[in-house]
């Protein structure tokens, strides 16, 4: 009732985490009872983590690659075969990708999100076939708390200076 309670929306909640198939699955289930098709799904979900190599264990690098990759891996495997033609796939990813003054805290992140920008490559060829599109947006710096652990406010007004609107993604 809270969704409906400020908008006219037909949203509905589903708990659950596509890291664990069967909830994912019962996502798409959900979704399909109340609206019969699946029109756009958006990959926001990740763990932002500060790592370098000499920090990285085998538990940090289970849950970055669990949530980042797993996660929306086998959700769009799950995803496929209910899209139609038109149906959209949006997978986030990062500028540090990209960024050759990227600092060595970001090597497991980065590691996950170059897998993301990967997958979606060969993904938009697949669902591409069938009409629908698959791609991946790579925003820079996001004002989130994850984003500012750790960094002064001169970092953080550093990196707003990047933007052309010299400030942070909101």
């Amino acid at each position: 009732d809270h969704i409906h309670s400020s908008t006219s929306s037909k949203a509905i909640a589903v708990k659950g985490d596509v890291g664990f198939l069967e909830e994912g699955q019962t996502l798409i289930d959900e979704t399909l009872k109340a609206f019969g098709r699946i029109d756009a799904v958006v990959f926001n979900a990740a763990w932002l983590v500060y790592e370098t190599i000499h920090q990285v264990t085998e538990d940090s690098y289970e849950k970055a690659f669990r949530t980042n990759v797993k996660a929306p891996m086998f959700f769009t495997k799950q995803l496929i075969p209910h899209l139609k033609s038109g149906a959209r796939l949006i997978f986030l990813s990062t500028t540090l990708t990209s960024a050759s003054t990227i600092g060595p805290q970001y090597f497991l992140y980065s590691a996950t999100k170059g897998a993301i920008e990967q997958m979606t490559r060969t993904l938009a060829k697949e669902v591409g076939s069938k009409g629908s599109t698959g791609n991946c947006v790579n925003p820079g710096p996001t004002d989130t708390d994850g984003f500012r652990t750790g960094k002064t406010d001169a970092q953080i007004n550093a990196m707003a200076g990047f933007s052309p609107l010299n400030r942070l993604g909101q």
